[in-house]
């Protein structure tokens, strides 16, 4: 089949030969009226693969005449964003998580598990600044 005509064919013919991209069910949508503006929320999961993109258009229906924001063969489209990369744990953080659960352990007297915790942190991540702070913790715990 032609791809130019299937540029131009709606993905719920039966002769569309290609997958569907997402369907109206994958779509959450709410229109809210304040004052004399109509507010319309659009969500479309982020699921479409890099370079896909989804196209709406607006019908207004009254006393059975019907108007449109965009004509028939007019659409607005969304491209696809990429997901922000996930930022990658420094030492710092990974440290200071662990410090931080000593912390609550020790906070609710709990002595022994907070020392195993801090002990972890010096020896995970003895260049981190927490390793030095959770040094002097473990010699404060064992002087009381």
């Amino acid at each position: 089949m032609d791809d130019k005509l299937c540029l131009e064919m709606w993905d719920n013919n039966s002769n569309y030969p290609y997958e569907k991209i997402i369907s109206p069910r994958d779509i959450e949508h709410s229109v809210k009226l304040a004052g004399r503006i109509y507010s319309f929320e659009i969500k479309i999961p982020a699921n479409l693969e890099e370079g896909q993109e989804i196209g709406y258009r607006i019908n207004f229906e009254k006393d059975n005449k019907r108007a449109t924001i965009f004509e028939d063969y007019e659409f607005y489209y969304i491209p696809k964003k990429k997901p922000k990369p996930k930022k990658s744990l420094t030492s710092e953080d990974k440290a200071k998580a662990l410090y931080t659960l000593a912390e609550n352990y020790r906070i609710n007297n709990l002595s022994e598990p907070a020392l195993k915790e801090y002990e972890k942190v010096i020896k995970r991540y003895p260049q981190t600044s927490w390793a030095e702070k959770a040094s002097q913790r473990i010699k404060e715990i064992k002087t009381e």
